[in-house]
């Protein structure tokens, strides 16, 4: 997506999700034959100069708001770099996730600010992990797309 709004002629640009991880805990995985638990895509957005990643959590489980709760509003997505740093990001809405039509899953959407400073850094440097905060706590997640900011940043600071 490369658009302005017609009304602050801000530009809108999104680039397209990917699969960031997936993962099911060794002890549910006798649950999850067939499938993951917990899949994550995410893809960078900028809109007014404000840099985002958008994260989009899909969770087979019926139970999903009882176990995760929601992502609330300032919630943090930590992400541990592969040179051992981490950067955290802070979540601008709450999302109380959405059940799917066949009311098997719930999806959840996080769109965490990437401050200025950090974008240079997560161009060169590979992902490892990402803490998330749900409501009931927080969970950990190793990354399998660990390119996904490095391919993704370079296009969307193009002019």
């Amino acid at each position: 997506v490369d658009t302005r709004d017609a009304f602050s002629g801000e530009q809108h640009r999104e680039l397209q999700k990917e699969e960031l991880f997936r993962f099911t805990n060794p002890s549910l995985k006798s649950y999850y034959p067939d499938r993951e638990h917990v899949i994550c895509r995410a893809a960078m957005t900028t809109k007014g100069g404000v840099f985002m990643l958008q994260m989009q959590f899909t969770i087979n489980d019926v139970n999903a708001q009882r176990a995760f709760g929601n992502l609330p509003r300032n919630g943090v997505a930590i992400i541990k770099l592969l040179d051992g740093e981490t950067v955290t990001l802070y979540n601008l809405r709450a999302d109380e996730g959405k059940i799917s039509e066949d009311k098997l899953s719930f999806e959840y959407t996080g769109q965490y600010v990437v401050e200025g400073g950090m974008l240079k850094k997560l161009q060169k440097t590979l992902l490892d992990k990402v803490r998330i905060a749900w409501s009931t706590g927080y969970e950990d997640y190793d990354i399998q797309n660990v390119d996904l900011l490095e391919r993704q940043l370079p296009c969307l600071l193009k002019k």
